[in-house]
């Protein structure tokens, strides 16, 4: 039995006091109490003024405790000086320049920083991200400096708050900028790419294109020496087809240098039918193979190069002096190399030496003559198949009876300046002696009257008896006699004029 002075059992045992017994019977204290006061006698009633809270009810026998609840968590809050707006951007409430300056909200997102007024529904600033070049803090005081351009000058501005809100606006400030730094260089990244792709694209469009031009060109060129050879055909013109060993235009001994080894060599020249042909000797037949050929159809002038002497014992050299050198007059042959891509064009030339300045002014004219005939063919068709007097033999045939032959013709620079080697110039000293034709043509009538020809060759046929028809009247009889010493040739441009041997005159025609 427990003393009357016992103390009361706290509450907040009862439950350990239940679910661990010390008897042995298993029975609670409560019940071990109860049984006592039933036991003592007179302490019943002081037991229930002592006890009048009663004991705790009995409870289940536990062998193990439950585990602890936790407590209910609770929403996070933000600092008083920061909310989140209906974007889910974070707002700050801040003072301006001091801690009684205007309270104004800061809301820094991609597109810069942006400040409204106290409610935060009018904005009043905003600065560009990368116009902010630094902020700094003091204590409870965030500094941004800024400027309105990159050559302006740094403008601050203060936001004034508790401590918590200026560090949550620096960080929001930081992470902002560093993610707008990642978006542009990504944004610079895809634009560099697709630079180099377009930049790609358009080398590969303008090599196709310059290709194309390449090729177009080209088929030009080939075109264009597929038509000159056609004609030349058609003319009976090709360096196989020319029967070098007979009717020569010039032929003789001059000077040239061998294609491999850089030595003077006496050869055997023959100028035909605007080929240079050129052999070891001048004993020349059908069966002979030149050593080399120049086709003058891409002729642009023949000019003086000056003298050169040579010293005997070289390979091919022939020594004709008694001092045992030789002089040789050169001359260069200019030809023009035609590009097939649309460039510049390049010259090709050909040196050659004569034994002395007359030679060599020879084969000049000679060369120049057989150039303008094949590369200045007449314009018109039916000028096309014309052939020239000399080369028409040595008896022409009007009505099936022969005709005296006619002197070979003078060659065309013969009335032109030795200068005058290009076309051009040929063309332009040609022009000019032609100033006074009028004049001269003038004169002529009035010399002959007013009688006219057709043309300048036939009137030699006038008494020659082969059509059997009566003479002419005696002052077209002197006429014809004068008209006879007029020579056919071609200019430049393809025209035929008329050249007289005796008095060195020129005309476009005898009318």
């Amino acid at each position: 039995p427990l003393p009357a002075s016992a103390p009361a059992v706290p509450h907040n045992n009862a439950s350990a006091s239940a679910s661990s017994s010390p008897y042995s019977d298993g029975s609670s204290y409560a019940q071990q109490h109860a049984y006592a006061q039933t036991q003592v006698p007179g302490t019943q009633q002081a037991q229930q003024q002592q006890y009048a809270y009663a004991a705790p009810p009995p409870q289940a026998q536990q062998h193990h405790a439950a585990a602890p609840q936790p407590p209910p968590q609770q929403q996070q809050r933000l600092p008083s000086g920061m909310y989140t707006d209906d974007e889910g951007h974070t707002r700050f409430r801040v003072n301006l320049s001091e801690r009684n300056g205007d309270v104004v909200v800061v809301k820094i997102t991609l597109d810069g920083l942006k400040i409204y007024d106290a409610s935060g529904a009018r904005q009043l600033r905003q600065y560009a991200l990368n116009m902010i070049t630094r902020w700094t803090q003091y204590g409870d005081k965030l500094t941004i400096l800024t400027r309105c351009s990159p050559n302006a000058d740094e403008h601050p501005i203060a936001f004034v708050a508790d401590t918590i809100t200026i560090r949550e606006l620096i960080d929001t400030l930081t992470s902002t900028c560093l993610q707008l730094v990642e978006i542009r260089d990504a944004e610079e990244e895809d634009e560099r790419i697709a630079a180099d792709a377009r930049l790609a694209a358009y080398t590969a469009e303008k090599e196709d294109d310059e290709e194309l031009e390449k090729k177009e060109a080209e088929a030009e060129a080939a075109k264009a020496e597929a038509a000159t050879r056609a004609i030349r055909r058609e003319a009976g013109v090709d360096a196989s087809s020319v029967d070098f060993w007979a009717r020569a235009e010039k032929a003789g001994w001059l000077w040239s240098k061998g294609a491999h080894i850089k030595t003077w060599r006496k050869r055997w020249h023959i100028l035909k039918a605007g080929y240079i042909f050129r052999f070891l000797d001048d004993n020349i037949d059908p069966h002979c193979k030149p050593r080399g050929v120049s086709d003058l159809k891409d002729l642009d002038y023949v000019a003086e190069c000056g003298t050169t002497t040579t010293n005997p014992g070289m390979r091919g050299l022939l020594s004709t002096s008694s001092s045992g050198a030789q002089t040789l007059y050169l001359f260069e042959v200019v030809f023009v190399e035609w590009s097939k891509t649309g460039g510049d064009n390049s010259a090709k030339k050909l040196t050659l030496g004569a034994d002395s300045a007359e030679e060599r002014e020879s084969w000049i004219r000679a060369v120049n003559q057989s150039g303008l005939k094949i590369s200045s063919p007449p314009k018109d068709p039916e000028k096309r198949d014309m052939v020239p007097l000399r080369q028409l033999g040595t008896a022409l045939h009007e009505n099936g009876v022969p005709l005296t032959p006619l002197p070979p013709v003078r060659p065309f620079d013969d009335v032109l300046p030795k200068k005058a080697s290009t076309h051009e110039q040929l063309l332009s000293t040609l022009k000019k002696s032609y100033d006074n034709t009028a004049e001269k043509e003038q004169e002529r009538r009035a010399s002959f009257g007013s009688v006219t020809y057709a043309t300048g060759p036939n009137v030699a046929s006038y008494g020659s008896g082969g059509g059997g028809g009566a003479p002419p009247p005696q002052h077209q009889q002197h006429a014809a006699a004068d008209a006879g010493q007029w020579e056919m040739a071609y200019a430049p441009d393809g025209r035929a004029y008329w050249f007289n041997r005796a008095t060195n005159e020129t005309r476009w025609n005898l009318i």
